[in-house]
Order: structure tokens, then sequence, then C-alpha cells
């Protein structure tokens, strides 16, 4: 037993509580065998015995003895245990007998939301299972090919006459596709392996797109694939074969076409915008660049294993239903940003009575508070909602229904809040929050622990996020002060609601991740406009702000770092005229 396969099974076995619900799994990788190796085996990965109808003929893998037959049968399913079964054609189509019975006995797997295929020495990397539902489909990396195209690749591997039949059998079958298939075999990067996975509906897609290529195949005549006696020659020089390995090996024609159509039903899905698909590293069992580049990996893993905690949770079947509706409302300059962490976060898209409104502001850059008012402005107040303003690098991770149930109404909400308490006479600045903040390129994470005082009243939320429900807008014409173009338009929100309506502001309990930028030396300039613009607007209040203290009041202030913040009002006017 290999250690690195161990290591490489284990981190599989890490995310077996995708399939906690045996009868409801999320995924099933089938993992493809002919012969006795390694066992990849958990509550995802399945492994299957291919050709089993036709175990004891020779293969390019060599002959399969009573002993290894025995483990094959010990370990695996086989894929000829029902009728109309294709097991008996595996020496020349390959992957596709595994395949055809995944499609025909779909139940037997207990019907899972996504299928993968693997062979039992090429899988994709397990930390795939990250992000899974935030996915259509996760495929291999392209390869680069030194034979300059996806065609001369082929002819120079297996022929002319298999390639002309690769492209005049899709020609008859699937016409409509000729186009792009042939701009795709011109290209140099392929898609290679069969490796995928699919979520089920395009898993049945494929199937129903491939299998009528594979009988037409299977149709044509013995003759039409063989090989003129020059290219014979030249092909089994290339590979140093002896006849009869060459012989074996060119028994796999079909294989051989079946594994560029795979690739570029791939190359399809990524072509369409429709689809998210996500292409992530192979690892070859017997090649040790790949399998030191995922032990690599696995190191850095490692070190993120509080946000893995987090993805248990993404067993989206367990989310808690709500007919009140939702509204997620960001002002957008990053779109892969916005897709990644609110469009297409689990907790939003998986939840039908969530709505995302995104405000685009990559020409027209209006301030943040006027996207906002925009939205309040517009809204039907006589459909209730909760409305939840983030930031597009703002990631729930978290069942939002079942917190939102348990608000009260007349209150406004976020997931880090400040409060200012004195202590003889000294104002000190605490914080309320639970949230992971991240840079964006994942190298810093720094935890920002819950402090147990769940909907305590604070004086300001950060602006990354709050949550205040349509009613409560409505009764107070609760609006942004526009005049906070890009900060603390929230904070201002917060303070104008409590001293003109004597609304609270409160911190609930709802994990989630902020993707920072920025810190307390990277504030703008235009941070201080606005808090200089708050000390006017409140010139005989203090409050406590997630950065600074706002407003005019002059306060003896506790600690180094609260007057370090509170001596911030002195730049305002320098950094103003910079």
């Amino acid at each position: 037993m290999s250690r690195n396969e161990d290591l490489l099974l284990n981190e599989y076995k890490k995310y077996d509580y995708l399939n906690s619900d045996k009868e409801n799994p999320l995924i099933k990788i089938l993992v493809s065998y002919i012969k006795p190796s390694y066992l990849f085996k958990s509550k995802i990965l399945t492994p299957m015995h291919l050709g089993r109808s036709v175990a004891t003929e020779v293969s390019k893998d060599g002959e399969v003895s009573e002993d290894d037959l025995k483990w094959l049968y010990d370990n695996c399913i086989g894929d000829d245990d029902f009728d109309g079964s294709i097991s008996n054609v595996n020496r020349r189509v390959g992957f596709l007998t595994g395949t055809y019975w995944a499609w025909q006995n779909y139940e037997k797997l207990g019907n899972p939301e996504y299928f993968g295929s693997f062979g039992y020495r090429r899988l994709l990397v397990p930390y795939l299972l990250d992000d899974l539902i935030s996915y259509d489909a996760i495929i291999p990396e392209p390869e680069y090919l030194s034979e300059g195209s996806i065609r001369k690749q082929f002819i120079y591997y297996h022929g002319s006459a298999l390639c002309n039949i690769m492209i005049n059998t899709l020609k008859k079958i699937h016409p409509e596709d000729m186009e792009n298939f042939i701009s795709y075999i011109n290209q140099p990067w392929a898609y290679l392996r069969e490796l995928y996975i699919l979520k089920k509906e395009l898993f049945f897609d494929f199937c129903s797109w491939i299998f009528p290529l594979l009988f037409e195949l299977l149709s044509i005549d013995n003759e039409h694939f063989i090989l003129n006696e020059k290219e014979k020659s030249d092909i089994k020089k290339r590979r140093n074969d002896t006849s009869q390995e060459f012989d074996l090996y060119m028994k796999r024609d079909i294989a051989f076409i079946i594994e560029r159509y795979t690739g570029f039903y791939l190359y399809k899905l990524k072509q369409k915008s429709l689809y998210n698909v996500n292409e992530q590293q192979v690892i070859t069992i017997d090649y040790d660049k790949d399998m030191s580049q995922f032990i690599q990996k696995i190191t850095l893993c490692n070190l993120k294993r509080h946000i893995d905690e987090l993805n248990k949770k993404y067993l989206l079947p367990n989310l808690t239903k709500s007919k009140e509706k939702i509204f997620m409302i960001s002002v957008v300059k990053d779109y892969n940003m916005f897709d990644k962490y609110v469009r297409n976060n689990p907790f939003v898209k998986n939840q039908n009575n969530i709505e995302c409104v995104d405000y685009d502001n990559r020409n027209e850059n209006l301030p943040i508070s006027v996207r906002y008012n925009q939205f309040l402005n517009s809204y039907d107040f006589s459909k209730p909602a909760w409305f939840v303003f983030c930031h597009t690098d703002w990631e729930l991770q978290d069942d939002i229904n079942a917190k939102l149930k348990k608000l009260s109404k007349d209150k406004i909400y976020g997931t880090a809040g400040t409060y200012q308490i004195d202590i003889n006479g000294k104002v000190h600045k605490e914080g309320n929050c639970n949230f992971i903040e991240m840079s964006r390129d994942g190298q810093y994470v720094k935890i920002h622990l819950y402090n147990e005082k769940a909907q305590d009243f604070v004086d300001t939320l950060d602006s990354m996020v709050m949550i205040v429900h349509s009613s409560l807008v409505e009764k107070y014409n609760l609006r942004f002060d526009e005049n906070l173009y890009w900060d603390l338009y929230v904070e201002d929100f917060c303070i104008n609601a409590m001293k003109s309506f004597n609304i609270h502001s409160c911190t609930v309990n709802l994990e989630n991740t902020h993707h920072s930028d920025a810190g307390f030396e990277a504030l703008p300039v235009s941070y201080y406009k606005s808090l200089n613009y708050l000390k006017n607007k409140y010139p005989e209040d203090i409050y406590a702000g997630t950065c600074s203290y706002i407003g005019g009041k002059k306060q003896p202030i506790a600690g180094y770092k609260e007057a370090l913040l509170y001596k911030m009002r002195s730049k305002i006017k320098q950094a103003i005229k910079k």
C-alpha cells in the first residue's frame, strides 16, 4: 500500500459527510478497474469492474488470474448485471461500459445529485468537493498537445482511418455540433482522460448525446478501422511495441474516439455561460510529479480546516424553507467576485425565497448609498420581505432562513457591530461579531469569535452586511444618507434610526466570511471625508464605529488603540486637502 495513495483516499473520506443521508447521497463517483490495484472506496468513491462479462479475455493490461478476479468481485460492482449490458464490448470502448451501467441503473447509486467518473490510476483532486454545489460540472484541466492539435495528435497515435471515422460519425449523428467539433480538434488543448463530475441532469444529457455515437461506431464494419501498413508500422515504432502489444493497444480503437468525444462534450460545457464549470488538477497515481503537487496542496488546505468545517453545512437538503422573501442587494464592480460569493453561493441560490438584486456599477459608478436608495425607492412595500444589503466580498455560510425566523422585525441586524461603554468616565469601544475575515487571495485568515451576546444592542453595524425588514423601512421611511458615498452609510443608517425613531441595531449569530481587501492602515481619503461629515451631523454625540469613533462630542478615550482611533479626527482636514 502506498502512503501517498492512503493520503489521497483519506482526503476523499473527509468528504463522506456529503453522503450522510444514505437514501439521498449528494455525489457518487465510479472508480473504474479492469485489474486489481489500490482500492479507492468510500461513501463517495464506488469501485466498478469494467468488462466483467469478458474478464478472462486478455486486454492491454494482461491476463486476469483467478485471484485477481476474486479481488475484483469482492471489491467492485460489475458492469454486466442488467439486461442490455454492453460489458462484452469493453475491450473496444473502455470507460463507457461503466458509464452505460450508471445511466441505466442510476437508482442503484442512490439517485445522487452529482455523478463522477474516475479511473483507478487517474483521479481529480479531492478538494474540488469543497465547493461542489457551486458548480454544474468539474472537469480536468486541459492538456497542451505538442503535436499541434487534437487532430494531429490523434492521427499520430491512432491513424487517419480512425480520425475519419471519428469525424464522419459525429457529422452523421450530431450534425449541429460539426462546426464546433472541427474547431475543437484543430486546437492544441484537449480535455483528456474521460474524467468528470457532472450534475445529474448534465450526466443524463451527456449519456443521451454520446451513446448514439457509440452504437453507431459499433455498427461500422471492422475493416474500416484497419490501419494501412505504413501507419501501422510508424505508430508501432513510436510506441516501441511488440506486435502482440500493438494489436492489444489498437483493439481499443473506439475508446480512442470516445475519449475525444467526451473531451468535446466537456469543452462545450465550458463554452456555455449557462453552466458554472470548474477545472481541476488530475492526479496520476504512478506519476510522482502529480502526487507531489497534490501533497503540497493538501498541506496548504489543512491550514484552512476551520473553513472546511463550515463547508460541512453545505448539505443543502437540510436548509430551512421559508415563504417570506429575502432580497440580497449588492452594488457590483467585480462580477466574478459577486458570482462567487453572493449569486452562486449555495446558501443563496438553493433557497427558492432568496433573490439577488445587483446594481451594475462598472460604467456608471454611483455611490453605494444612492444605489441602495434606488432599491428602497422602487420597492413595492405591499410585499413583506427581508432586505440584506451586502458587499460583493461578503459570503454567507449559514442557513439564513432559520436565523431570520427567530428575529424581531423591529430592529436592524448585522454580523459585526460595535458599541461603547463608559468605565470611570472614559469611553471603551467593544466589538460584537461572528465572522471570518480572509484576504481575497486566501493568504490571511483572522477569526472573529461571536461573544455570545446574540442580538445585543450595538451603536453601529459594519457596512459589509446590514439586514432590515421591509415593514420597518416602510413604517419610518428609512433611507441611506446620500452624502455618504462609499463609507459609513450603514453606520449612519443605524445612528439615525436610533436617534430619530428609537430603533436598535443588533448583531445576529450568522456564520459568514468577509473577503477583505483593506485594513486600518488602508482607510481611504473618502472615509475621512465621511467621518468629518458625521462629526458635523452629530456634533453633540459620540458613537462606536468599526474603524473609528463617530460624532463630534469630545470624550476621554480609554486605551492605546481607542486613543489612536480617536486621533484620526486630527488627520481629517489634512487628508481632505491632499
